[in-house]
């Protein structure tokens, strides 16, 4: 008991010591002209909308001109305390990991930043704007103060263009509908720099190689008008540029194998379809007739940066060469023509790699799991010679707890043992299944053409056998092919499986078998089943937003699975769905429809705090002839990456009090549901050296939208008085190649009354710290 509140008074003083450091005047270490900068005021006056009003005081904001502001005063008194501390002390260790360099102010010197500003203004379009500046003083510290006046805003009454000749100004003008300077669209400097980057790459795509922006106008010339501008800008006429001079593409040539230290001649040459082929090699070297395939020009046509960048991708999308570069010289007999030569160096004809993880737990509801996996494979590049690359490897993962607890509840430290066999084909290229993509060149022309473009085919044939103390062993087998999409410079992901076979096979343990033995429902999804799909199984999307100037990130997560459309239709066809296909009298098909679409929102406050939030919502519902989703399927909540305060299937389904927590046995916990709605929000702050910080709060539940055999996991127009809510902090450390995270959770509302009516979930302060649930994960949470 002593040792508790000697460790209570120890933490308050910490936190105490820790306030008083922050409420240090650190003002008086600054010099009698000094002032600590503590806050920009942007006033912006004129006819700009409101949104377009904070978009452009952010953007005024982030200017590189502008100071940044450190507010903690704690790190600046750290930064004047140590700032001589000698190298290898500790004195010089929390300088280097917690000490900021504070935001020094003089008087008067804010207004150096004015005309940078008014700039920055005027090239939005408002060229009449103005900027006022003051300061204000007070107590050693400054807050600096910019009015702006904008002006209106001008858009364009007409546009003149100078053309060097007849046939670039046939080559722009044919484009026209896809400018940037429009009739009555804004002037900016951003527009302007666009038009000139889109007709610098109409140039070099139709024979202009080395013409760039360069050769246009550095800035327009604009007549103001009331509040409009005719604008005047050349692309400027050289007669000397090389920029002007007109190109043919020439020899192609491909060197399969190039050595830089070679002095023989080039072995195996062939020229196939006007493409010459060097030093070819039938094990490592992709086919020829593939290659030329691969390459979207011939000698003579017209040279193109984009069909000579697209032939650069479509080479590296085969992942069989090391080193792909690209040369155009000059012909020395024509100096108009660039021959062309692919200077490729192979990879390893096979190669074997072990790759080792440590992640969080997702079978066991015990939330100080680890999981540790080791997974050995070899890979085959160019297998059949068109660019297919064969894996084969194998899986062994574990799940156990790290900090070796004797709890005589748990048979063994070990929870989770997963070992597993793959089998994975890639195919740099777009398999269209039953012509199903087909449909879309009807709807969307460009979307089909990017699929296309960028899809690259797999096959998977996989075997996987977990087991789960307490709970159940499966066997599983898994035959699925389909497409994977990349675009957006990566950010866009979808993959999209349209065949797929899978074979699951559970035994359940006696004590999990007594644990569900009320609950029929449950009982029924874990069956032994069959997943099937001929034509479309699953897809996965992932978009990854840039950050605005702002600072803030969108990123949404969406994934949508169907099985047994194709049992269902030849059900309704023989019998009129009166009964249900089975498999040897044992196996039944899976027949269900599942959608999860996961939001993320990520804000950074400042260079080192940030606000992250998501928003998860999915749902399963079986088919006609199936009574339930397959338990593999279903939604859960908790965890380390979850609802936080509860573990791994805790909580739900609806306001269903689980028996194995009131028996408060450490048997895992097998909560699911075909609903899941749940809400996440982070403020995440540095600590020191390596170390982080977070304060979360987690809102969300699971429920069973058909039939159950407990009334209250249903679904019903009063879900939102369902919804848990739980809290708390969590120290994350920065280990480079990964994060570790230690989440300590607190419910504060339970998805059910109490005896006492309360929702509530405890009815002390020492209750809320002792009932907490710690989480130890791999990664941040979201």
């Amino acid at each position: 008991m002593k040792s508790k509140k000697a460790a209570i008074y120890s933490c308050l003083l910490l936190f105490g010591g820790l306030f008083m450091l922050s409420s240090c005047n650190v003002t008086k270490f600054l010099a009698e002209d000094e002032y600590l900068l503590s806050d920009y005021a942007i006033n912006i006056n004129g006819p700009v909308a409101s949104r377009q009003k904070k978009i452009l005081e952010n953007e005024i904001y982030y200017l590189d001109t502008l100071q940044r502001i450190e507010n903690r005063n704690w790190r600046i008194w750290l930064y004047y305390k140590y700032q001589d501390a000698d190298t290898g002390t500790l004195n010089h260790f929390f300088y280097e990991q917690a000490a900021t360099r504070p935001s020094i102010y003089k008087q008067g010197h804010g207004g150096q930043a004015s005309d940078v500003i008014k700039r920055y203004v005027m090239d939005k379009g408002y060229y009449d704007a103005q900027v006022f500046f003051s300061d204000q003083i007070k107590k050693r510290k400054a807050t600096i103060s910019y009015t702006i006046n904008t002006g209106p805003l001008y858009t364009i009454a007409s546009k003149k263009v100078s053309y060097p000749n007849e046939t670039i100004k046939r080559l722009i003008e044919n484009r026209n509908d896809e400018s940037f300077l429009k009739r009555n669209d804004v002037l900016s400097l951003q527009a302007y720099e666009k038009e000139k980057n889109r007709i610098a790459s109409i140039m070099q795509n139709n024979g202009y190689p080395y013409f760039t922006s360069l050769n246009i106008s550095k800035r327009p010339q604009a007549i103001k008008l009331a509040d409009q501008i005719d604008l005047y800008f050349e692309i400027l006429n050289d007669a000397d540029s090389i920029g002007l001079r007109r190109y043919r593409f020439g020899d192609i040539v491909v060197d399969h194998n190039y050595n830089p230290f070679a002095f023989e001649p080039a072995s195996d040459t062939a020229t196939i379809d006007a493409i010459q082929h060097l030093n070819f090699d039938k094990e490592k070297s992709l086919n020829r007739q593939v290659m030329n395939q691969s390459i979207p020009f011939r000698n003579g046509d017209l040279f193109s940066a984009e069909a000579l960048e697209k032939a650069r991708q479509n080479i590296v999308r085969y992942n069989i060469y090391s080193s792909v570069v690209v040369q155009r010289i000059p012909s020395p007999e024509d100096p108009n023509v660039l021959n062309i030569y692919f200077i490729l160096q192979p990879s390893k004809k096979y190669e074997f790699k072990v790759d080792f993880d440590l992640n969080n737990t997702e079978y066991s509801s015990r939330s100080s799991l680890l999981g540790v996996s080791v997974g050995p494979e070899l890979s085959n590049r160019n297998t059949f010679g068109g660019g297919e690359t064969y894996t084969m490897g194998l899986q062994f993962q574990t799940e156990f707890n790290p900090f070796g607890q004797s709890d005589t509840t748990e048979r063994s430290t070990v929870q989770t043992f997963i070992a597993g066999f793959r089998n994975n084909l890639i195919m740099p290229r777009f398999v269209d299944y039953f012509k199903m993509y087909e449909l879309l060149s009807g709807v969307s022309p460009d979307f089909y053409s990017i699929l296309q473009s960028n899809g690259i085919s797999t096959i998977d044939l996989n075997y996987e056998y977990v087991y789960t103390d307490q709970l159940y062993k499966y066997h599983s087998f898994l035959w699925q092919a389909g497409n994977n999409f990349n675009w957006a410079a990566g950010r866009n992901n979808l993959r999209v499986n349209n065949l797929s076979l899978n074979v699951f096979l559970p035994d359940l343990f006696p004590s999990f078998i007594e644990e569900i033995k009320d609950r029929q429902f449950v009982r029924k999804s874990l069956d032994p089943q069959i997943f099937t799909s001929l034509l479309f199984s699953n897809a996965q999307f992932t978009h990854v937003g840039r950050k605005d100037y702002a600072q803030r990130q969108f990123s949404f997560y969406g994934s949508m699975e169907f099985s047994g459309l194709e049992i269902l239709a030849a059900n309704a066809i023989t019998n009129g769905f009166r009964d249900t296909f089975q498999l040897f009298n044992k196996f039944d098909f899976a027949k269900y429809f599942k959608v999860d679409l996961d939001g993320r929102f990520l804000k950074d406050l400042s260079a080192t705090t940030s606000f992250a939030s998501r928003l998860n919502i999915g749902i399963a519902t079986p088919l006609t002839g199936s009574v339930s989703v397959p338990f593999v399927k279903q939604f859960f909540v908790g965890g380390p990456s979850s609802m936080r305060a509860w573990r791994i299937r805790e909580l739900g389904p609806g306001s269903l009090q689980d028996s194995t927590a009131l028996s408060g046995t450490n048997q895992p916990y097998a909560n699911v549901g075909d609903l899941k709605i749940e809400m996440n929000a982070e403020y995440r702050f540095p600590l020191f050296w390596r170390l982080n910080s977070a304060l979360f709060l987690d809102v969300g539940n699971i429920w069973i939208l058909g039939k159950s055999d407990q009334p209250e996991s249903r679904f019903t127009s009063d879900f939102w008085k369902e919804f848990a809510v739980g809290t708390g902090t969590g120290i994350r450390m920065d280990l480079t190649f990964f994060t570790l995270r230690l989440d300590w959770g607190i419910k504060l509302k339970l998805p059910y009354r109490q005896d006492n009516g309360s929702y509530w979930a405890y009815s002390s302060f020492g209750q809320y710290l002792k009932k907490s649930n710690l989480n130890l994960a791999i990664s941040m949470p979201f």
